[in-house]
């Protein structure tokens, strides 16, 4: 319960504001999302060496993916303004939920795993992340 009143305290700002800027906001915090899953993807690839900082972008990831839903506020689709999202975000709701949840659990364990010493888990975990966020982008983004 409590965490449905979080959300709806969260949803509740973006349902006043304009259309535009939700959906401007929404865009940075995917970039954010972004931007944090490719400096990890350096470290998983091995291109960079430094693990130290994979706590910091798991646990911004685990953040961002909080409360995703609310971000779609009705009235924010391509309908209204340029948008990457699909219709689709709207059409299908609960799938949409669906997916922002189980991204939500799995970068609750990455940041989990970012804390300790196994490596390997840690890399494998970030596939499951990486995974979870193609396969919304997939049902859910316009494709450039």
């Amino acid at each position: 319960m409590k965490r449905l009143a979080l959300l709806l305290f969260l949803a509740f700002p973006l349902l006043a504001d304009a259309p535009e800027a939700t959906i401007k906001y929404r865009s940075i915090v995917m970039k954010a999302m972004g931007a944090h899953m490719n400096a990890m993807s350096m470290v998983v690839k091995k291109q960079v060496s430094d693990r130290s900082r994979l706590p910091i972008d798991a646990e911004a990831m685990r953040n961002l993916s909080g409360g995703l839903p609310a971000l779609f506020a009705k009235g924010t689709g391509p309908d209204v303004a340029r948008t990457a999202a699909k219709p689709d975000v709207w059409q299908r709701w609960p799938e949409l939920q669906a997916a922002a949840a189980k991204l939500e659990r799995e970068t609750l364990r990455l940041s989990q795993l970012a804390h300790g010493k196994d490596a390997r888990a840690f890399d494998a975990q970030f596939e499951a992340v990486n995974a979870a966020c193609t396969e919304c982008h997939q049902q859910f983004r316009q494709q450039n």
